[in-house]
């Protein structure tokens, strides 16, 4: 537990040292799928899921008392979906040795610029990172964002199912209102549900168990996920 500790609070203090030192890299990228998978069964979709599966055969008159609640939580699940994905996604590409901080860029260097656009078309991985200073490359608070990740090229990295890929890529417009929302919506299908079935599977199942896989062969890198 110490060494856990240790190595969480380096990587707070200066993330950048993930990319010349592995065990740090690695839990890195094993707390990040930990965190998505708490936050996720935290949330007001996993614990209610069953509601918004009964909602489909419900009559009209047995959906309005909770018609409101599950338009009040839309936004948010939306959010709280494409967050956990974010940080899975992006422990990935970590544990694959691909970089996930933003390359520098400034007016003045042209080949920062030409850097940090590359990086938004294709994953990159450091080359002889102990032999630069990272800091002058790498922004230490600023991460590739969620479109940039969803791209074919890093997908192609990430090897998310293509059904939940289609379901992101479907809750990405209501996530980026959640900068201007004004008004309320709710809707569903059976196929709305059954993708949401697929992404409460793949959450609680296959990334726990690749924390478990993780930490089967390299102890030190993580967390133990809660049951």
């Amino acid at each position: 537990m110490e060494v856990e500790q240790n190595l969480g609070e380096l990587i707070d203090n200066d993330p950048l040292r993930m990319y010349v030192d592995e065990p740090m890299r690695l839990t890195a990228a094993t707390n990040m799928i930990v965190f998505a998978v708490e936050m996720y069964k935290a949330s007001f979709l996993h614990n209610n899921l069953d509601r918004y599966v009964k909602f489909l055969t419900m009559t009209n008159e047995e959906r309005i008392p909770v018609l409101l609640e599950l338009m009040n939580q839309n936004l948010t699940n939306s959010f709280v979906i494409c967050t956990v994905f974010e940080n899975y996604m992006k422990a990935i590409l970590l544990y694959k040795n691909i970089v996930v901080h933003e390359f520098l860029s400034t007016v003045e260097d042209e080949d920062k610029k030409k850097v940090r656009k590359k990086q938004q078309e294709q994953p990159m991985h450091l080359i002889d990172p102990e032999k630069i200073n990272l800091s002058t490359i790498l922004h230490p608070q600023m991460t590739i964002g969620f479109s940039t990740l969803m791209s074919p090229k890093y997908m192609a990295k990430i090897e998310l199912p293509a059904n939940l890929v289609d379901f992101l890529n479907h809750l990405k417009v209501p996530r980026n209102k959640l900068h201007f929302q004004t008004s309320l919506t709710y809707t569903t299908s059976k196929s709305f549900i059954e993708k949401l079935i697929s992404m409460d599977e793949f959450i609680c199942v296959d990334m726990v168990n690749l924390i478990k896989k993780v930490m089967a062969v390299q102890p030190e890198a993580g967390q133990q996920p809660m049951a």
